[in-house]
């Protein structure tokens, strides 16, 4: 069977023969030596058992988080639309949205860790967030929690994240 490919030089057509596929490249690039210091890795990194139910079970029993969740659903189509308008309007949507879930989020944050609470460990934790609620097949969950990490971001190009401020106020 033949495939036409087009060029994107003019209209020239390509025939492009599907069963005469070169050998398979994957064997090529294994290296043993790699896969066995990844499994390693792996081994090492993966948590207990223990620690999984734990991170589950303190992730189904937070009534904060799920009301971050439930705050942040009625929210995400003001940030969803928000790119589409005009950058003042869109910089207040943000500015709304960040002052209705930043002290929610820094509660639960604060739930889960006693680490201050700076740029790279929000992020970390909404993505541990995001991986607890894939393995509990929380699909949902895992939507909102990466809508909140591509909000964050988006706070931070607009300026409106400051963690410093946000800890020297829980310190007060």
């Amino acid at each position: 069977m033949k495939k036409y490919h087009y060029s994107s030089y003019g209209n020239n057509v390509i025939p492009f023969d599907t069963h005469q596929s070169p050998a398979s490249i994957k064997p090529i690039y294994q290296n043993k030596e790699l896969n066995k210091w990844n499994y390693l890795l792996e081994k090492r990194t993966s948590e207990s058992p223990k620690q999984q139910e734990q991170l589950l079970s303190k992730y189904k029993n937070s009534l904060n988080k799920k009301r971050l969740i439930r705050v942040w659903e009625k929210n995400r189509a003001q940030v969803n639309i928000a790119p589409m308008l005009p950058a003042i309007i869109e910089k207040v949507i943000y500015q709304n949205v960040y002052v209705d879930t930043i002290e929610l989020i820094c509660t639960c944050y604060h739930e889960d860790f006693d680490l201050p609470l700076t740029e790279i460990t929000l992020y970390s934790w909404l993505k541990q967030l995001h991986s607890i609620a894939e393995k509990m097949d929380k699909e949902w969950d895992m939507v909102y929690w990466q809508e909140m990490i591509d909000f964050l971001k988006q706070c931070k190009k607009a300026e409106l994240l400051d963690l410093k401020q946000l800890s020297s106020d829980k310190q007060k």
